[in-house]
């Protein structure tokens, strides 16, 4: 995603990141950026690279349905990127993240996730390392995926009222 503090770089952002995952040489399954501002710059690079370099590992989505998402984090060897998911997602699953930027600035984040900068060469070693741990242990600090069932319980059980207060002058 672009870093919406600072979408002008979004261009020089997205090619650092391309450069590292490509040099690489890894299967890669690559999202499309959401439609904060500066996606446009990322999308015409990531359209850009996807033409002139047809011989990548990397393929690219559009979106992907929320558990076939989960699958394929499940099932990765890092997540790479900006997204919320790199920190809470993969820390609930144990996937190994490589956090770029400073667009999840603030999150806590837990002994799956390594912080870069916008830097081929930091992105890189980052990754590098993140393979070397295979798997990091299953973290409950962002939640332990019972939420929906505990909403529930309190909304069956708590008494609800469709009657207005009266606005008083």
């Amino acid at each position: 995603h672009s870093d919406t503090l600072e979408y002008a770089k979004a261009k020089e952002q997205i090619s650092a990141t391309l450069e590292s995952i490509n040099s690489l040489q890894y299967q890669c399954v690559w999202l499309w950026p959401n439609m904060d501002s500066g996606s446009d710059f990322i999308s015409k690079k990531l359209r850009e690279f996807r033409e002139n370099n047809q011989n990548s590992k990397i393929r690219f989505y559009k979106n992907f349905e929320p558990q076939d998402y989960i699958n394929i984090l499940r099932n990765s060897t890092c997540i790479v990127g900006n997204s919320s998911s790199g920190i809470r997602e993969a820390s609930y699953l144990g996937t190994p993240s490589v956090n770029v930027g400073e667009r999840q600035r603030g999150r806590v984040k837990l002994s799956n996730v390594i912080d870069v900068a916008y830097n081929s060469r930091e992105i890189t070693e980052a990754i590098k390392v993140q393979i070397l741990a295979k798997s990091y242990a299953q973290d409950l600090t962002y939640g332990d995926g019972t939420s929906g069932r505990q909403i529930a319980e309190i909304l069956a059980t708590c008494k609800l009222s469709v009657k207005k207060n009266p606005i008083s002058n």
